[in-house]
């Protein structure tokens, strides 16, 4: 049977660890010491190295979980108004860096998505052009989306799609 130790030092502060915690208890209870171990600072951006979620650092608060970069900027620069979100000026959803932080709407993280080119349609399908000439098979020439979706390199769900408008809205139909 294994022996392990009944109490050792916090690698956080060196304070006195009773039984087999790996932080003593005010260590892990303060949320700022917490967030300061899982970040790794880099030249330009400050990498959350902890827990994430869809790319963004997560950690815990008084048992609620928050974003990391939302911490990081309340940390900083205060409390996040109502209604805002925290948007990152470097796109790294890791980064906790508060000079890489601002506060917008959600609007404003839209518009930022686009102009920086990474919003939806640049996981698309097909190319606006190629969504016309399905539509003008269909509509024109009368084929039949089975005999179309294969040209594509598609299945006849997502190429219905495309041609009925229920996807590409930004093209006109018929």
């Amino acid at each position: 049977m294994r022996k392990y130790p009944t109490s050792y030092k916090c690698p956080q502060c060196n304070g006195r660890v009773v039984r087999l915690g790996r932080f003593c208890r005010s260590c892990w209870t303060n949320p700022i010491r917490r967030f300061w171990k899982y970040v790794f600072k880099s030249e330009k951006c400050w990498i959350w190295v902890g827990i994430t979620r869809n790319g963004y650092g997560r950690l815990r608060v008084n048992k609620h979980k928050i974003s990391a970069h939302r911490f990081s900027y309340e940390l900083h620069h205060g409390r996040i108004p109502d209604g805002l979100e925290v948007l990152h000026k470097c796109d790294m959803p890791p980064c906790v860096n508060p000079t890489h932080l601002f506060v917008g709407t959600t609007a404003d993280n839209m518009m930022d998505m686009i102009s920086k080119g990474r919003h939806s349609r640049a996981n698309a399908k097909f190319t606006d052009k190629q969504v016309q000439e399905m539509r003008y098979m269909y509509y024109k020439e009368g084929k039949r989306v089975k005999d179309i979706a294969p040209l594509y390199g598609s299945n006849i769900h997502t190429a219905f799609g495309a041609i009925s408008g229920r996807n590409y809205k930004h093209l006109k139909c018929r």
